[in-house]
This record gives structure tokens, C-alpha cells and sequence, in this order.
């Protein structure tokens, strides 16, 4: 009686073990962006409806608005790698997506109204703006 116990104990034992490595193999895959974060910005001194794509511009040392998005929809990226900013200065509620997939799809980074997200671009094929 023991012997089956301690049998059928392992086995489950064994089984939520093969479950645990499976969740923790599928979180590990999940791309993640590099050196991401976000931070409360004062490049919005109005919130004038823009969402701005920055890029470092070396000679005048200062963040230069690359792209300007304005009106509800997606905005595909091309040729668009490295660090950027992402500034999010429209009025409302209105959000900013950044995501993996073209066609605004796969939008799993969250840009909120006058915030700033900061990383690298390259893993991003395309901005969703959304009221």
C-alpha cells in the first residue's frame, strides 16, 4: 500500500514538473523589449493631439522629433531601428500602442497620454493610436 502511494505521488510529482518547465520555457521566448521604460515626459508642454517618434540627433544633442503621428489607426515602420522615443501627447484618454506585428497587430506595449517610452525600435513593425 505504501509502495503505490508513494508511486502515484511521484508520478503527479513528475507531471507538475513537466508543466512548470513548460510554462516557464513559453515566458523566457516571449520577446520582450530591450532597455524599455517609461517615464513621465515634458516634452507635451500642451497636449497637442501628436504622437511623436524621436531619434538622437548626436549634433545637437537633443531628442528631434522624427515621425508625427496624428489620427486614429496604424502606422507601419520601415527601416525604423535602434533607440527611439515614443511621445504620447494626445488629449483624452487616447493611447499609443507599439507593436510586433504589421497592421497594428500584436500591440503589446502600452504608450499612456503623456507618458514617454524609450527603447529600442527595431523588434516593432508597427504604432496603433486609439481612443
Amino acid at each position: 500500500m505504501r509502495i503505490k502511494r508513494h508511486v502515484r505521488s511521484t508520478r503527479i510529482g513528475v507531471a507538475l514538473a513537466g508543466t512548470v518547465m513548460a510554462i516557464a520555457t513559453s515566458i523566457s521566448l516571449t520577446p520582450a523589449p530591450a532597455n524599455a521604460m517609461y517615464v513621465d515626459t515634458a516634452s507635451c508642454p500642451t497636449l497637442d493631439g501628436w504622437v511623436r517618434e524621436q531619434k538622437w540627433d548626436s549634433q545637437r544633442q537633443a531628442w528631434r522629433d522624427h515621425h508625427k503621428f496624428y489620427n486614429y489607426g496604424y502606422y507601419n515602420f520601415s527601416n525604423e531601428y535602434g533607440t527611439r522615443r515614443i511621445v504620447n501627447c494626445q488629449t483624452g484618454n487616447a493611447m499609443a500602442y507599439l507593436c510586433y506585428g504589421y497592421n497594428g497587430t500584436n500591440c503589446t506595449v502600452p504608450i499612456y497620454v503623456h507618458f514617454t517610452w524609450e527603447g529600442s525600435i527595431t523588434p516593432f513593425n508597427s504604432i496603433k493610436l486609439a481612443p
